[in-house]
């Protein structure tokens, strides 16, 4: 959500859903949700797969890229949740595997926990918010370098960001994020991204821009 201050626009990244982000084991989410533990599992979703500005259009090229890097035996799937409409993904070495509309909180949440990489090539939103939920869930996430992903993703700390519509890099970032780099999610600069999303850090930027606004208005 935003707040008008000013005539400019002021983020608030209001909502991440607590029952969306528990602390649960990969090992435990990965069983209730059958998945195999050796599995590469990148997850996309979207309230429509296909949406332009979501990237819809251009993850299969992205995702084409990939494959030439990567072999059959590397086990690599793709999760997508959402409405898929006209959305489909059919690309040698990489599984996919869709699931649909997920409205349970909890399905979400081992979703995040099963996964090993979040992709979100959005182009043209200003969120999108699943990008804060991934990374409060100690998600890496590869995205373009918009929206949310200029606070909530640094480089080689949580993911990658990457300039948008190069699909090359996006790929590149993709297989370095499964393959060659790992995340640690516990050193201080990822706890404090993770803070800062928080409902009650969030409650709090709501009440010191209301505070700024009253106070250059009396």
């Amino acid at each position: 959500s935003y707040s008008c201050k000013n005539l400019k626009i002021t983020p608030i990244f209001l909502g991440v859903n607590n029952n969306r982000t528990k602390d649960l084991k990969k090992m435990d989410s990965r069983k209730k949700l059958k998945i195999d533990l050796n599995d590469k599992i990148l997850l996309y979703g979207s309230f429509n797969l296909d949406a332009k500005h979501k990237g819809g259009e251009i993850i299969y090229s992205i995702l084409e890229i990939l494959s030439k890097k990567i072999k059959y035996s590397d086990k690599v799937k793709l999760i997508t949740f959402g409405r898929k409409n006209n959305f489909k993904i059919n690309i040698k070495n990489i599984e996919w595997i869709h699931l649909g509309v997920i409205n349970d909180d909890y399905k979400l949440n081992l979703l995040y926990r099963s996964a090993d990489l979040l992709l979100s090539p959005s182009i043209g939103c200003n969120g999108p918010h699943i990008v804060v939920e991934a990374i409060c869930n100690n998600l890496p996430v590869v995205c373009f370098d918009q929206g949310v992903a200029i606070d909530a993703i640094i480089n080689d700390i949580n993911g990658f960001k990457v300039k948008c519509f190069d699909k090359k890099l996006f790929a590149n970032k993709i297989y370095d994020s499964l393959f060659k780099i790992k995340f640690d999610f516990n050193n201080n600069q990822n706890i404090n991204i993770k803070k800062s999303f928080s409902s009650i850090n969030e409650a709090n930027k709501i009440i010191d821009i209301s505070k700024n606004d009253l106070n250059k208005r009396t």
